[in-house]
């Protein structure tokens, strides 16, 4: 790829805490402890071993599944969240696993973590995971989690309080997208009190790869790609009378939350309708006008977005 996709390993952590609906009059604030300084030179981390942690986790290449020829793009890197799920005072671990099940680390004393995916209910069953993000969607206080998945329905799980039980709700809330999904970004860009979702996507890719015969047919003298192909392929045009066949990225989408923790998708009457190949977003005030500004990374020779 023209840009590192392999960023996303680091770059997909997102923790995003519920809207705050107090007036501004209530917030408290204290100040951090001062904290020693280490001794110039000396390492700033150490490396754990799962012995002493816990943390017993190994992110796969999978060749022999069936979507293996994701390894050579962005969807091979995962992703992670770190957040207290439990509310319990203690960081824990979500990993979006690809083409192996996700897996949920809650924290206890002593630095040690439990792998409660199973009794948590949030492995994602026969989805690619790539992205994810922790956040509370619904403001009652946890952390959920949203999932986004290649090719098969993006994941909402809604946190029964515990960390422990988490329920799919992606379907009867509105979030439950099939695509290209790489990455889901959270913020109130409406300003009306709940937080909102912009889900980055990336491209399909087709079984096979590319086909052995260009999949363009000639029409009233345009070069047209052929049915079938529009899924991952468009026409580029490099002159006069000139088109070349690229491969073609996804449509982002944005979903409002109307309040209740549903959504609905408002991407077209937003103006977000261009495919791209997408890499990264973030939400940030860049004119300082008091409203959420969105800014989109892309692959190759797509353009960027403000």
């Amino acid at each position: 790829m023209s840009k590192n996709c392999l960023n996303w390993v680091a770059c997909l952590l997102l923790l995003t805490a519920g809207c705050d609906r107090a007036p501004r009059s209530t917030i408290e604030s204290e100040p951090l402890p001062d904290r020693t300084a280490r001794i110039e030179g000396a390492p700033l981390f150490e490396k754990l071993a799962p012995a002493q942690t816990g943390v017993a986790f190994s992110h796969r290449m999978a060749m022999d599944h069936p979507l293996s020829r994701l390894n050579s793009s962005g969807f091979v890197c995962g992703g992670v969240c770190i957040g207290d799920f439990n509310g319990d005072g203690q960081a824990d671990l979500f990993l979006a696993n690809g083409p192996d099940q996700n897996v949920l680390f809650l924290q206890r004393d002593g630095f040690r973590f439990d792998n409660v995916t199973e009794q948590a209910g949030v492995g994602g069953g026969e989805a690619w995971a790539s992205g994810a993000a922790a956040v509370d969607f619904d403001a009652d206080g946890d952390l959920d989690l949203y999932v986004c998945n290649y090719d098969a329905p993006n994941q909402l799980f809604v946190n029964d309080g515990t960390g422990t039980r988490f329920t799919d709700e992606a379907e009867t809330r509105g979030l439950a997208l099939v695509d290209a999904s790489l990455t889901p970004s959270f913020t109130d860009y409406d300003r009306d009190g709940d937080l909102d979702v912009f889900v980055l996507t990336y491209r399909y890719y087709r079984p096979g790869g590319r086909p052995a015969k260009t999949p363009v047919v000639m029409r009233n003298g345009r070069p047209q790609i052929l049915a079938g192909y529009e899924k991952y392929y468009d026409l580029r045009q490099v002159g006069p009378s000139n088109w070349t066949v690229d491969t073609c990225g996804r449509p982002d989408r944005l979903f409002r939350n109307d309040g209740s923790g549903r959504f609905t998708d408002v991407s077209e009457s937003a103006g977000i309708t261009e495919k791209g190949h997408g890499l990264s977003a973030t939400w940030w005030d860049h004119d300082r006008d008091g409203w959420p500004d969105l800014y989109v990374a892309n692959d190759f020779t797509d353009p960027e977005h403000l």
